[in-house]
């Protein structure tokens, strides 16, 4: 008798103690999952994700069918899709005046330009900013200097391009090693470039010495004067 009250009070106290628990746990379970269901239906209404959108990187660089788009994130939450029909949306940056944005559609061969209100952060117009054909590479990552120029890397090349705000190619740098992909400007005097690279890149036969990841490059003192007429050869070293 007394052992069956104890394996009864074991019983109650397992339950008492190990119910609530699981049943906390199927609550946010299905919290959750109508969480993700909703989402997902917002999602697909929002920006129209497709099956391309998830498929292994270099498949998706050999792709010829534009599905890449411009989306931009509101404050509020809400998902707004700017333009569409690029094959590689790359190098979105904004001039330092915040009243328009660069966008290159890498393998299309153009960089974009987008009217912006620098209040609001509407967007507006779009135009051609530049063709890129005839340049070595594709435009890729790109940013803006101080003074409104941009500067774009071009993977399939050892080269950064230069960009005058009217479009015109300011100067073109020839780095040490192939594949930049991304610039970006640093350091407590903004005048130290750095250049993601990836010699993937790069078919293999060219590429001979650079087999492992692309190292970051550091290009120190770029001159205030850029803007003259004083020449600048980009001198690189790995980080």
């Amino acid at each position: 008798m007394e052992g069956s009250l104890i394996e009864r009070r074991t019983i109650r106290k397992t339950m008492i103690r190990i119910v609530p628990l699981f049943g906390l746990f199927y609550f946010l379970s299905y919290l959750d999952r109508s969480n993700i269901g909703f989402a997902a239906l917002t999602m697909n209404t929002d920006i129209g994700p497709s099956p391309a959108a998830f498929k292994p990187l270099a498949e998706r660089l050999s792709e010829t069918e534009p599905n890449g788009g411009i989306y931009r994130v509101r404050p509020d939450g809400n998902i707004q899709t700017v333009d569409s029909g690029y094959l590689v949306p790359n190098g979105i940056a904004f001039s330092p005046d915040r009243s328009y944005a660069l966008t290159a559609n890498t393998f299309a061969g153009d960089i974009y330009r987008y009217e912006m209100n620098p209040s609001t952060g509407d967007v507006g117009a779009c135009s051609t900013f530049v063709s890129t054909a005839g340049l070595p590479g594709h435009a890729d990552g790109g940013c803006f200097d101080s003074k409104g120029y941009y500067w774009s890397a071009m993977p399939y090349s050892s080269s950064i391009v230069r960009f005058a705000p009217d479009g015109v190619v300011d100067r073109v740098l020839q780095l040490p090693l192939p594949g930049p992909t991304m610039v970006a400007f640093g350091s407590n005097d903004t005048r130290t470039l750095f250049v993601t690279t990836a010699p993937d890149f790069i078919p293999k036969a060219q590429r001979a010495g650079f087999e492992e990841v692309g190292p970051v490059l550091r290009i120190e003192g770029i001159p205030e004067n850029i803007l003259d007429d004083t020449p600048f050869q980009a001198v690189g070293e790995p980080l």
